[in-house]
């Protein structure tokens, strides 16, 4: 962990989003057409940590038959709001998780933004990826294009994930799996749906410099208008024109 605190600024890079309220959903489509939601939540912050509620599903392997079953997941995580480690995880039913990784680990909901194609990234997911840049994009509960960084990471044979994290936010706006496990085989797409940060909502319209230009124009010209007749009503300008 000494390795990726040393990558990832501390105070300097806390997110504007990381306050009580802010949300993103997915999409969570799987490869058997089954469609879910992936949601985060942020319910709690303070100086030193933040608290993530977590609705999701995955996937639970059978070492029995070797299937592989679609299960409810999600809980909700502690994290420290500094350099965002994991502190503590919990399953839906209060039950507390207790093994590290994943605890001590980076969450994987956001990455720093001032990553580059020389910035490794590192979470409980990304193991030392290095990002390529891939964009523009479109995510149909996005107002905008979005630039994004991708990592790519293997997990052996024919287990690969692929994340895609916004540039200017360093949230993650969507999520490739492949699960291979005996003699199954799955896959799911997250994509980002809806969300309420405003720097994923807003987006700069041309016509944004445009508009204070056009009204600055006509008020020159209705300045203009008014001037000229100004001067033809006024009496002592008729009587120098006459």
């Amino acid at each position: 962990m000494l390795f990726s605190s040393l990558l990832y600024p501390v105070a300097a890079d806390l997110p504007t989003f990381l306050r009580e309220g802010s949300y993103a959903q997915y999409e969570q489509r799987y490869s058997t057409g089954i469609v879910y939601e992936l949601f985060w939540n942020i319910t709690q912050v303070n100086s030193s940590t933040a608290e993530i509620m977590i609705r999701s599903h995955g996937i639970d392997r059978n070492y029995s038959t070797g299937a592989l079953t679609i299960v409810p997941g999600g809980g909700s995580m502690t994290i420290d709001s500094r350099n965002w480690t994991i502190l503590q995880l919990s399953l839906p039913n209060g039950t507390q998780i207790h093994s590290s990784p994943p605890l001590g680990e980076r969450e994987a909901f956001w990455i720093p933004t001032s990553v580059n194609e020389t910035t490794p990234i590192t979470n409980m997911y990304d193991q030392h990826s290095l990002p390529t840049s891939t964009g523009p994009m479109h995510f149909a509960g996005l107002p905008s294009t979005r630039s994004c960084w991708l990592t790519t990471n293997f997990y052996g044979s024919g287990n690969t994930m692929r994340r895609w994290y916004d540039k200017e936010t360093g949230i993650v706006l969507q999520i490739e799996t492949n699960i291979t496990f005996m003699i199954s085989q799955i896959s799911a797409l997250e994509t980002l749906n809806a969300t309420n940060i405003s720097a994923l909502t807003n987006v700069f319209q041309p016509t944004d410099f445009a508009r204070p230009l056009m009204l600055g124009t006509l008020f020159l010209v209705a300045i203009a208008i008014i001037t000229q007749l100004a001067v033809q009503l006024h009496p002592r300008t008729r009587i120098r024109e006459s």
